[in-house]
Protein backbone atom coordinates (compact mmCIF):
# COMPACT_ATOMS: atom_id res chain seq x y z
CA UNK A 1 0.00 0.00 0.00
CA UNK A 2 1.20 3.57 -0.79
CA UNK A 3 -0.63 7.24 0.08
CA UNK A 4 -1.50 10.20 -2.24
CA UNK A 5 -1.18 13.31 -0.51
CA UNK A 6 -4.44 16.04 -0.52
CA UNK A 7 -3.25 19.26 0.29
CA UNK A 8 -5.64 22.40 1.17
CA UNK A 9 -3.84 25.93 0.49
CA UNK A 10 -5.71 27.69 3.87
CA UNK A 11 -7.62 31.28 3.60
CA UNK A 12 -5.50 33.27 6.18
CA UNK A 13 -5.65 37.30 7.04
CA UNK A 14 -2.57 37.72 4.50
CA UNK A 15 -4.55 35.73 1.65
CA UNK A 16 -5.31 37.44 -2.04
CA UNK A 17 -8.62 38.57 -2.61
CA UNK A 18 -9.30 35.91 -5.12
CA UNK A 19 -8.31 33.43 -2.42
CA UNK A 20 -10.79 35.16 -0.21
CA UNK A 21 -13.60 34.80 -2.71
CA UNK A 22 -12.89 30.96 -3.59
CA UNK A 23 -13.15 30.34 0.05
CA UNK A 24 -16.43 32.21 0.86
CA UNK A 25 -17.69 31.13 -2.20
CA UNK A 26 -16.86 27.66 -1.45
CA UNK A 27 -18.27 28.16 2.27
CA UNK A 28 -14.76 26.71 2.68
CA UNK A 29 -11.48 27.67 4.87
CA UNK A 30 -9.55 26.39 2.05
CA UNK A 31 -8.88 28.54 -1.56
CA UNK A 32 -6.94 25.79 -3.29
CA UNK A 33 -6.16 21.62 -3.64
CA UNK A 34 -3.47 19.76 -5.13
CA UNK A 35 -2.95 16.14 -5.13
CA UNK A 36 0.81 15.15 -4.27
CA UNK A 37 3.17 12.39 -4.09
CA UNK A 38 5.92 12.00 -1.35
CA UNK A 39 9.04 11.99 -2.71
CA UNK A 40 11.28 12.31 0.52
CA UNK A 41 10.53 12.92 4.31
CA UNK A 42 8.61 16.19 3.93
CA UNK A 43 8.60 17.25 0.57
CA UNK A 44 5.89 16.41 -2.04
CA UNK A 45 5.59 16.80 -5.89
CA UNK A 46 2.56 17.93 -6.63
CA UNK A 47 0.43 18.75 -9.01
CA UNK A 48 -0.46 23.01 -9.31
CA UNK A 49 -3.28 23.94 -11.29
CA UNK A 50 -4.03 27.68 -10.60
CA UNK A 51 -4.42 30.56 -13.08
CA UNK A 52 -1.21 32.30 -12.91
CA UNK A 53 0.97 29.51 -14.16
CA UNK A 54 -1.84 29.23 -17.24
CA UNK A 55 -0.51 25.08 -17.72
CA UNK A 56 -0.30 22.30 -15.04
CA UNK A 57 3.41 21.90 -13.29
CA UNK A 58 4.37 20.16 -10.79
CA UNK A 59 6.10 21.80 -7.66
CA UNK A 60 8.14 20.72 -4.96
CA UNK A 61 6.49 21.58 -2.11
CA UNK A 62 6.79 21.58 1.98
CA UNK A 63 2.91 22.21 2.66
CA UNK A 64 3.62 23.93 5.93
CA UNK A 65 1.35 23.94 8.60
CA UNK A 66 0.50 27.42 8.36
CA UNK A 67 -0.51 27.71 5.41
CA UNK A 68 -2.10 24.11 4.29
CA UNK A 69 -3.93 21.20 5.53
CA UNK A 70 -3.33 17.61 4.43
CA UNK A 71 -4.43 14.22 4.14
CA UNK A 72 -2.95 11.04 2.92
CA UNK A 73 -5.10 8.42 1.49
CA UNK A 74 -4.31 5.01 1.29
CA UNK A 75 -4.45 3.09 -1.90
CA UNK A 76 -2.99 0.27 -3.38
CA UNK A 77 0.70 0.16 -5.20
CA UNK A 78 -1.36 -0.31 -8.60
CA UNK A 79 -3.91 2.46 -7.83
CA UNK A 80 -0.79 5.08 -7.07
CA UNK A 81 1.27 4.36 -10.06
CA UNK A 82 -2.05 4.93 -12.07
CA UNK A 83 -2.40 8.50 -10.42
CA UNK A 84 1.16 9.37 -11.05
CA UNK A 85 0.92 8.79 -14.68
CA UNK A 86 -2.37 10.32 -15.18
CA UNK A 87 -0.85 13.91 -13.01
CA UNK A 88 1.95 13.25 -15.31
CA UNK A 89 -0.13 13.66 -18.50
CA UNK A 90 -1.64 16.91 -17.27
CA UNK A 91 1.76 18.62 -17.46
CA UNK A 92 1.52 21.37 -20.13
CA UNK A 93 -2.08 21.23 -20.02
CA UNK A 94 -3.88 24.61 -19.65
CA UNK A 95 -5.52 26.15 -16.66
CA UNK A 96 -9.45 26.04 -17.09
CA UNK A 97 -10.21 29.21 -16.64
CA UNK A 98 -13.72 29.07 -18.02
CA UNK A 99 -14.37 26.36 -15.90
CA UNK A 100 -13.67 27.52 -12.80
CA UNK A 101 -15.61 30.74 -13.18
CA UNK A 102 -18.55 28.57 -14.65
CA UNK A 103 -19.15 27.99 -10.47
CA UNK A 104 -20.21 31.07 -10.41
CA UNK A 105 -21.12 32.38 -14.33
CA UNK A 106 -22.59 30.18 -17.92
CA UNK A 107 -19.74 29.00 -18.98
CA UNK A 108 -18.99 25.64 -19.24
CA UNK A 109 -15.87 23.42 -18.69
CA UNK A 110 -13.51 22.59 -21.09
CA UNK A 111 -12.91 18.78 -21.55
CA UNK A 112 -8.65 19.51 -22.33
CA UNK A 113 -8.57 21.96 -19.61
CA UNK A 114 -8.38 21.70 -15.92
CA UNK A 115 -9.06 23.77 -12.66
CA UNK A 116 -7.28 22.44 -9.02
CA UNK A 117 -10.02 20.28 -7.97
CA UNK A 118 -11.10 19.24 -11.11
CA UNK A 119 -7.75 17.35 -11.53
CA UNK A 120 -7.53 16.09 -8.08
CA UNK A 121 -10.88 14.59 -8.81
CA UNK A 122 -10.78 13.09 -11.95
CA UNK A 123 -7.37 11.45 -10.54
CA UNK A 124 -9.46 9.93 -7.73
CA UNK A 125 -12.02 9.14 -9.88
CA UNK A 126 -9.73 7.33 -12.60
CA UNK A 127 -7.69 5.13 -9.82
CA UNK A 128 -10.88 3.68 -8.98
CA UNK A 129 -11.66 5.55 -5.55
CA UNK A 130 -15.61 4.72 -4.70
CA UNK A 131 -16.92 7.88 -3.76
CA UNK A 132 -16.07 9.88 -6.83
CA UNK A 133 -17.04 6.84 -9.46
CA UNK A 134 -20.96 8.49 -10.36
CA UNK A 135 -19.15 12.20 -9.98
CA UNK A 136 -18.35 14.33 -12.90
CA UNK A 137 -15.57 15.77 -12.22
CA UNK A 138 -15.83 19.01 -13.52
CA UNK A 139 -18.59 19.61 -11.16
CA UNK A 140 -16.46 19.28 -8.03
CA UNK A 141 -15.39 22.24 -6.21
CA UNK A 142 -13.27 22.49 -3.16
CA UNK A 143 -16.02 22.34 -0.52
CA UNK A 144 -17.79 19.31 -2.42
CA UNK A 145 -14.29 17.62 -2.48
CA UNK A 146 -13.50 18.33 1.02
CA UNK A 147 -17.28 16.43 1.86
CA UNK A 148 -16.23 13.83 -0.64
CA UNK A 149 -12.81 13.27 0.94
CA UNK A 150 -14.45 13.31 4.82
CA UNK A 151 -11.48 15.57 5.02
CA UNK A 152 -12.56 17.51 8.90
CA UNK A 153 -12.28 13.56 9.75
CA UNK A 154 -8.96 12.64 8.15
CA UNK A 155 -6.53 15.95 7.97
CA UNK A 156 -3.53 14.88 9.45
CA UNK A 157 -3.08 16.91 13.04
CA UNK A 158 0.66 18.68 12.32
Amino acid sequence: MKEITIAFRKVKKDSSIISKIIGWKEKANYSHVEIAFEETSGVYKSLVALPENKVLIYKNRFFKKDSWDIMKLEVTDEQYGTAREICDGYIGAKYDLAGILGFITPFKDRADEWFCSEATSNTLKCIGYEPMRYIEASDVGIRELLDILDFNSNKLNR
